[in-house]
């Protein structure tokens, strides 16, 4: 196939990633389409993965900068801080265990070109230790199709690995200024989170129906400082409620400070249609909250029943219901203490 006029950069985060690393390096240089440039971010290791990093730099095909931190900055910010320093039009993320399918740069590559397109995923095939297959990674993904804004769930995320995205998107908003991570709120979000919101909020989303990567199982498949990093969300709802609703209000903030200077590369971009989704979404939230308040059962029950009414339980991104989330609040509000 003819080669897209844009260009593409990995950027690879690694931390102690002897094991597996050179499989996934070796799965890059086979790229049938290679890339044209490989940002590789080391946090700190302790065991041979530079001096195979550095192996690699010597006989590469395509440029590599491999560069050091010290102290360790954690996967969210190692990968962040790392892309901006990218100088293509599109940048795929890059984890250092997982392997490559050889045209994952081409068959991502045929969408560059469309201007509207903010971000590019695609499934795994997900593989053990040993390299063996084990299973399937959609991510939902139900056929080849492009997706326009706001078309997810404003909590979902595509995971990194499956991730390539304009570089522009990292000028939109400044990334020491993203909101926490609710999945994991000590920190600011994880980078693929970050990027799945302001994706969708700005530009069409390519979802491609193929596994590209084999994505690894093991038991360390967090680097760097996340290896100590525990995911911690609280399990008092009105509390894990309360952090959504503050990230959601961060959101909306982030969506409203916007000029058109900051979405000028995103000609899909609306900021009514995407603050509105995310107030609706904080409202949603809030009016869920109030079935966790009240002292009475009853009172709690009768609020599930109004929240019903206010559309709580219907999804923004596909209108569905969400009948798990309904009786998870049923259940709380009918055998709470």
């Amino acid at each position: 196939m003819a080669r897209s006029k844009k260009t593409l950069s990995i950027v690879l985060a690694t931390y102690n990633g002897s094991k597996y690393i050179e499989a996934q390096l070796r799965s890059l240089a086979n790229q049938t389409v290679i890339p044209d440039e490989l940002l590789v971010s080391d946090d700190n290791s302790s065991d041979e993965t530079v001096e195979i990093l550095e192996h690699f730099q010597r006989e590469s095909r395509f440029p590599v900068k491999i560069m050091r931190r010290v102290p360790a900055l954690g996967f969210r910010e190692n990968f962040l801080r790392t892309s901006l320093e990218a100088r293509s039009d599109f940048i795929a993320f890059c984890d250092q265990d997982d392997i490559w399918r050889e045209d994952k740069i081409e068959k991502c590559s045929k969408y560059f070109e469309n201007k509207n397109i903010s971000m590019i995923i695609h499934p795994a095939e997900t593989i053990d230790k040993f390299s063996n297959t084990i299973g399937k990674f959609r991510q939902n993904v139900k056929g080849t199709v492009i997706k326009r804004p706001l078309s997810y769930d404003l909590w979902s995320t595509f995971w990194g690995f499956s991730i390539v995205y304009r570089r522009k998107l990292l000028d939109v908003f400044p990334i020491e200024c993203r909101f926490l991570d609710y999945i994991s709120p000590d920190h600011r979000v994880a980078h693929d989170r970050w990027i799945t919101f302001i994706a969708q909020m700005v530009g069409s989303t390519v979802e491609i129906d193929e596994s590209l990567v084999k994505y690894r199982q093991h038991d360390n498949n967090l680097y760097g400082q996340g290896l100590s990093e525990t995911f911690r969300i609280t399990s008092n709802i009105v509390e894990r409620t309360d952090l959504y609703i503050e990230i959601g209000l961060h959101m909306l903030a982030i969506i409203n400070s916007l000029d058109a200077e900051n979405v000028r590369n995103f000609p899909l971009y609306e900021k009514s249609k995407c603050a509105a989704f995310v107030e609706k979404a904080v409202e949603k939230l809030q009016n869920r909250r109030e079935i966790y308040l009240p002292k009475s059962k009853m009172k709690s029950i009768v609020n599930a029943y109004v929240a019903v009414l206010s559309g709580a339980y219907i999804s923004l991104d596909n209108n569905s219901f969400r009948w798990k989330s309904l009786a998870r609040d049923l259940h709380f509000a009918a055998f709470r203490n």
